[in-house]
């Protein structure tokens, strides 16, 4: 609440706020109080954890998104002209990292995304253990930071310190950063982890379970559509997604065949085709469908990088 009244100065809202705190939780029909934290499930509890958690990018400001830009006047001692066109900022987060590597000090780009985030740590030493070093440091210094300013503890067993050459796992992909084969420099690829291609496939053929034949295909695809359509959306700025997004198109339609086939086990394959297959438009392979109910193709979703550029970054106070 601290936190919240830097920012907003209405009383009366902040009582509010005060109020959702400590209204407590319902829990299988019996009543419990909160006397600390924000209510699971609440409407606000991600956005009032969000502004909590933002303690961590203010640490880093530096780095990432500055507020201050030079002196007014260009001389030491007077007042320092604020930034606010983010174009600018951007310019001079980017002019502090470069100036800092120059002159040997250590920078941390953070990446945040509610509770999970991932610190990179670059330093000028070459030494990997002395950067290993600067990183355990930081580690220790921003969990006490997190426990004295908001009681919160660094889970170990998930907040490791390891070079960017291993495989990161974070929010559902693998981070790698491998030397590319032609300009030998390294980039990083990010990449769709094998078990939630596996997962995705095991939840295909539950909906299309051997005890669902009594229903329609259309049923079972009204189920199934949300399904790829929210998996495909999350994973399309992966690398190499459009080669796993076919390689699940192909598995999809395989179930759909043995489900139908267990559905009408005397009706010929010729049949079959007749009344729920299809071609899409320049594709020889044949697809399902019951009345106009189709899969989602997943094939068919854009797959391109995250447009870094287009974000308009955090409004910090």
């Amino acid at each position: 609440m601290a936190r919240v009244r830097r920012r907003i100065g209405d009383g009366k809202l902040n009582r509010l706020i005060m109020a959702f705190l400590k209204s407590g939780v319902l829990s299988e029909s019996q009543f419990l109080r909160s006397d600390s934290g924000t209510p699971q499930g609440g409407i606000l509890s991600p956005l009032l954890a969000n502004v909590a958690l933002s303690l961590i990018d203010e640490r880093y400001e530096r780095h990432v998104w500055p507020r201050a830009g030079l002196p007014a006047s260009g001389k030491r001692g007077r007042p320092v002209q604020p930034l606010t066109d983010p174009k600018a900022i951007a310019q001079r987060a980017c002019t502090n990292r470069a100036g800092d590597k120059r002159h040997g000090r250590t920078v941390f780009m953070p990446i945040r995304y509610a509770d999970d985030f991932i610190i990179l740590v670059a330093s000028a030493d070459p030494d990997c253990e002395k950067t290993r070093a600067i990183a355990e440091q930081e580690k220790s210094n921003l969990g006490a930071m997190l426990e004295s300013h908001l009681g919160l503890t660094l889970s170990p067993e998930k907040t490791l310190v390891t070079a960017v050459t291993s495989t990161m796992r974070f929010l559902g992909h693998h981070l790698r950063v491998r030397a590319h084969p032609t300009y030998r420099r390294l980039v990083p690829r990010l990449v769709i982890p094998m078990d939630r291609s596996n997962r995705l496939r095991r939840r295909v053929a539950l909906i299309f379970d051997r005890s669902t034949i009594t229903e329609t295909l259309e049923n079972r695809l009204r189920l199934l559509n949300p399904v790829l359509s929210g998996w495909g959306n999350f994973y399309r700025h992966a690398w190499g997604a459009k080669r796993v997004f076919a390689a699940l198109d192909h598995y999809v339609c395989w179930t759909i065949l043995r489900w139908l086939r267990k559905k009408h086990p005397t009706t010929r394959m010729r049949d079959l085709a007749k009344q729920y297959g299809y071609h899409r438009p320049r594709q020889r392979a044949l697809h399902w469908r019951d009345s106009d109910t189709v899969p989602v193709p997943l094939a068919a979703i854009r797959v391109r990088r995250y447009p870094v550029g287009a974000d308009p970054g955090p409004a910090y106070a």
